[in-house]
Order: structure tokens, then sequence, then C-alpha cells
């Protein structure tokens, strides 16, 4: 008797099995794209305003600082009700959430407001507010640019789609190109894929520390499912505080809003 179709056949059958296995147990994410609008370096004299603002922050220039605020300053997501209305409350607000001179901070957290703000200026993307982008609509439609650049509204949308509405909370985006997703924490760590301003998922939400990343290293899981570690200064919460620019009445960049953080 020959055998050799029956085991042929039988191998098939094995194989479509394994298939179909494998098929019904891989995590069926495609990459998720959150595009951002960075005007940083092309909105004209947006760069050398931020970058004079940012020596400032470093030197504690408060001065200075307190000189580029908007009187209408105001506080957008404000969900630790921190700061106050009216018409005069721009400035009053800006030290409430800053504390340029730590009035109001214990010794254990002196110089936080400026650390914060030192964040926020120094952000790698600073863009306009998108239409529809309902994460941000208290600053939409005001033309300011926003540091962190704000994503497309679509991008958030398509993100929900997968995720569902806590995405917000479990989800991040890498901001940057081809960043590195590790198989550890740490740059000795081999490179499972490259990211580029795309969703990924917390396996961990706290950092872990690790070399080449001093502010620590996050677990996500990539597309495809692929588990790994990325550098946290490269993930973006879908809510993070935003720091927004506008021009004043003599043309000038002025700092004119803050958008709170919720994560």
């Amino acid at each position: 008797m020959n055998t050799a179709p029956i085991l042929r056949t039988v191998l098939a059958l094995g194989c479509i099995a394994a298939a179909l296995i494998a098929t019904a147990t891989a995590d069926p994410r495609a990459r998720l794209p959150v595009p951002v609008e960075n005007t940083r370096a092309t909105a004209p004299d947006l760069a050398p305003f931020l970058d004079r603002l940012a020596a400032a922050v470093r030197d504690r220039d408060a001065g200075f600082v307190r000189a580029q605020v908007d009187p209408a300053f105001f506080c957008a997501r404000d969900f630790g009700r921190m700061c106050e209305e009216g018409p005069s409350a721009g400035f009053e607000n800006f030290e409430r959430l800053f504390d340029l001179d730590d009035r109001d901070t214990g010794p254990e957290y002196a110089g936080w407001g400026w650390r914060q703000l030192g964040t926020l200026v120094g952000a790698q993307t600073v863009g306009p507010v998108p239409e529809d982008n309902f994460l941000n609509a208290e600053v939409e439609g005001r033309g300011f640019l926003c540091g962190p650049a704000p994503p497309a509204a679509a991008s958030l949308r398509a993100v929900e789609r997968f995720a569902g509405e806590d995405y917000w909370y479990l989800w991040a985006y890498v901001e940057g190109t081809g960043v590195a997703l590790r198989t550890g924490p740490g740059t000795g760590a081999p490179v499972l894929e490259r990211l580029s301003f795309e969703a990924v998922e917390f396996t961990e939400r706290d950092a872990r520390p690790g070399p080449g990343a001093p502010e620590g290293w996050v677990a996500v899981v990539g597309p495809g499912g692929r588990e790994g570690w990325v550098a946290g200064r490269f993930l973006r919460s879908f809510v993070a505080p935003r720091l927004c620019y506008g021009r004043g009445p003599n043309g000038a960049w002025r700092i004119t809003a803050h958008v709170g953080g919720g994560d």
C-alpha cells in the first residue's frame, strides 16, 4: 500500500490546522498612526521665541518668563480646579500652575514648577489644534500653537475604535520617528522594530530604570502584539499637558494657555 498520498494529506491538514490556530491566537492589531502637524521650526519667529524662553527657564529668570505671559492667559482641561475665572486672572493662574518662586510648595517640591515649565517649553513638537479635536476642544479655533502638538481627530477616533473608550488612559503614542521597541529596558537590548508616531498599549504604566533613558523605560504592546520597551521620553499621553502660544497685539508670541494633563 502506497501511504505517501495519505501522509501528504495528513501533513497538509496539520499545516492548515496550525495556521488556523495561529490566526485565532495572534494579536490582530495593525499599526495605528497618530500623526501630528509640527510647526515648531516653520512658524515665523516661533523657534527663536521658544529657544529664548527655554534659556530663561534654565536660568530661572522669572521676570522674563512672566513678561511672556498673555494677560488673557487661561487654563483648559483644568481637572485640578487650580485656576480662577475672570478677565484679570491670567497672570495669577499662570503663577498657580507653575509657582515660579515656590511660595506655596514645600521644600520637597521646590523647583517643580520650573521643571514642568521647562518640559513643556522644550516639547519637540508644537502645532495647531486640529479641527474637531475633542480632547483639546477648549483651545480649538483660537489660532494657538500648542506643544506637544495635538494629534489629528481622525487618528484619535481610529484608536478608540480599536482600543475602546478608555484608550486615552490605557494607551499612549510614540512621538518620534524610528523609535526603538526593544526586548528589554536598556539600549543594549535588541531592537524588535522601529515605531513612528503611532499608538501603543501600556503593559505597565510605571517606568523602569535602565541604561540610555534617564526618564526610564516603559513596557508596551506594539503592532502585531509584539511586547517590548520604549524609552519614556518618546511616549506621549493622549491627554498630556500642553502649553499654547499665540500672538499678542504687537505680533510677538506670547504664552496664551495651559491644557491640563489628565493622565
